[in-house]
């Protein structure tokens, strides 16, 4: 629980963080526009806002070295910012992602994949259904774990199943595909490593919940690139704009991911054994569902929640160039491998990121160039050291990020041996 809560809390910060940093790297280019905006704006609503509290939280222009000094003063960047609007940011944010995930985690990734109580007019289904709530009662009084499941069921033939929510009420969620794929030692095994996943259930839950909105915006902007005039016949455009604001978002929500969660599957595996005891039976279940070869709109982010991770394109051919999907920065344990880690084969699992990443950072430097551009349009004039001083800061917090990144799949990387 104390674990969970640090866990939650780190992610909270970090998001909020990065918010409320974004803006006062903006504020800072804009000479304090924001602040002063976001001011005027809290006047307004808090008209007896104490006035000493918020001239004590500024931001001056304290650097002591001549050369620093005339380089601020003639790019024109604001250092006398006031900071008390970007610290009412960082605290809103915090306060409102962390209500919003109480109290809609679990609703939007169930309305996501359309899941629902099972509803059936046939006996038969209706005592197979019976039969598996028995089952994973039977499997929770086995374990001895407090949580009181329940299963939800997706209308598709694609055989897959995940667990969400929060860890003492978990909903675990069975397509029609896997319930009649299976029998029922065989959902057994699934329903065991589906309780086993439930340890720190809520933590995963937000966790996909933001690297899934993440995601989304990709979808979002290959939408309106049609909306917009793109997407005649043969046109290549809201693709691009898809995988480019993918390349954008990627990184930060696998990073999300990776850093806060285990998204292997291979020790959940072995976890499951102590409770159902068939070891046969779950690599019958994987070998069954890797054979129907799987086709189920997954948000990438969200792969860690789910049974079976289906194999996922790494790179898509758009005007003769493969571009890459970034599905490798998501996907983990495939069926395959799962299968031979069980039988004893499998000795380590590599993940190839080199490659999207270094699509990411050329999308990354396409971004400052747009700052850049944006800045000169603003000001009416193109100034050499401002855009200097602009491009090396934002170099230094991207190549920072990376490093942060390649640090946390290095140590986070999966171990079989």
């Amino acid at each position: 629980m104390i674990k969970s809560l640090v866990k939650l809390t780190f992610l909270f910060t970090l998001v909020s963080g990065s918010v409320s940093s974004t803006t006062f790297l903006a504020d800072i280019i804009l000479n304090g526009i924001i602040s002063k905006q976001i001011l005027n704006l809290l006047f307004k609503i808090i008209p007896d806002l104490p006035i000493y509290i918020v001239n004590k939280l500024y931001f001056r222009n304290v650097l002591k070295f001549e050369i620093a000094s005339k380089i601020f003063s003639k790019t024109g960047i604001s250092m006398d910012i006031n900071l008390f609007p970007h610290l009412a940011i960082f605290v809103t944010t915090f306060i409102f992602i962390t209500i919003f995930s109480c109290l809609f985690t679990e609703k939007m990734i169930l309305r996501r994949y359309k899941a629902k109580k099972f509803e059936s007019e046939d006996i038969e289904e209706v005592l197979e259904f019976e039969d598996i709530e028995k089952i994973a009662k039977n499997l929770v009084k086995k374990a001895k774990l407090k949580v009181s499941p329940k299963i939800l069921v997706i209308d598709t033939h694609t055989p897959n199943a995940f667990v969400v929510g929060k860890t003492k009420r978990p909903s675990i969620v069975l397509t029609r595909g896997l319930i009649d794929l299976l029998d029922k030692d065989e959902l057994r095994a699934v329903l065991s490593h589906e309780l086993i996943q439930t340890k720190d259930l809520f933590v995963k839950s937000v966790v996909a919940l933001f690297a899934g909105i993440l995601i989304s915006l990709s979808t979002v902007a290959y939408w309106l690139s049609l909306l917009t005039g793109f997407g005649q016949e043969d046109d290549p455009a809201p693709n691009l704009i898809k995988l480019f604001v993918m390349s954008l978002v990627a990184p930060i929500a696998a990073f999300i991911i990776r850093l806060m969660v285990n998204p292997y599957k291979y020790s959940i595996d072995l976890e499951s054994l102590e409770l159902h005891k068939n070891r046969g039976k779950l690599i019958d279940a994987l070998r069954k569902i890797e054979e129907s070869k799987p086709e189920f709109d997954i948000n990438p982010a969200h792969l860690h929640l789910f049974f079976a991770v289906p194999d996922l394109e790494e790179y898509v051919d758009i005007l003769d160039f493969k571009i890459p999907t970034y599905s490798t920065l998501f996907s983990c344990s495939p069926l395959k491998n799962r299968v031979e880690f069980l039988n004893g084969n499998l000795r380590n699992e590599r993940v190839k990121i080199a490659k999207p990443i270094f699509f990411s950072f050329i999308s990354y430097i396409f971004v400052l160039f747009a700052i850049i551009a944006f800045d000169t349009f603003n000001r009416k004039d193109f100034d050499f050291m401002r855009a200097t001083l602009i491009s090396s800061v934002y170099l230094t917090i991207l190549l920072l990020f990376f490093t942060i990144f390649f640090i946390v799949f290095r140590f986070r990387r999966c171990r079989l041996i």
